[in-house]
């Protein structure tokens, strides 16, 4: 991804997609518009003390973002955690939110961030939440999910045909991701005219 960039670098890069929250009372829908994204590995496997890395965003866009966003979704502002597995248990997330102070985790931000500011590209993300905090993921579903939040539908129909008991746990985080879609058009159609107005302010 990193050579695709270098041969037609863009103007800025707004990432859009769904996260898991961790911080309490965050609820499914709300957005996510982070100030800096951190990423560590060692929360699913009961490791809390690993490295954190940090990128931190460009302040100016993600404020303007705050406020373009606002009024319909709930907002909330703070860290992003990238993970490189899913946190699947109520009680991984707890962790992950203690160690860090993340009020949500994905698992792809960090390192398309890392790419963008190696070639000085602006870049932001949005993501709308599409599990809280206390949700549990039943591993046959985690096992289907892409980096992006998405999930795998062949894998979905192998691990349902598996573990058919999980299909209580899918509708439920199926409402979830509904409302994360909804908030997430919503932000594409401000987030983008908003930042290519004020890139083009910058660059006039």
């Amino acid at each position: 991804m990193g050579s695709f960039f270098e041969d037609s670098p863009p103007a800025w890069i707004l990432l859009l997609g769904v996260s898991g929250a961790l911080a309490p009372g965050i609820e499914t829908g709300a957005l996510v518009v982070p100030d800096a994204i951190i990423h560590t590995s060692g929360f699913a496997s009961g490791i809390s003390d690993t490295p954190v890395e940090k990128i931190s965003l460009d302040r100016k866009l993600v404020n303007l973002l705050h406020s373009r966003c606002q009024g319909k979704s709930a907002l909330v502002s703070g860290h992003l955690l990238t993970v490189d597995s899913p946190l699947c248990s109520p009680s991984e997330k707890s962790r992950a939110f203690h160690s860090t102070k993340a009020v949500a985790v994905d698992m792809e931000s960090y390192f398309l961030a890392q790419i963008a500011q190696r070639l000085d590209i602006p870049f932001l993300v949005v993501r709308a939440v599409s599990d809280r905090a206390d949700q549990a993921i039943p591993k046959p579903v985690a096992h289907c999910l892409k980096g992006d939040g998405t999930i795998d539908p062949l894998k979905m129909a192998k691990a349902l045909l598996s573990k058919p008991q999980a299909i209580s746990h899918l509708l439920s985080l199926g409402l979830g991701f509904k409302r994360a879609c909804s908030s997430l058009r919503y932000a594409l159609r401000l987030g983008v005219t908003a930042i290519s107005k004020a890139q083009r302010s910058r660059r006039s």
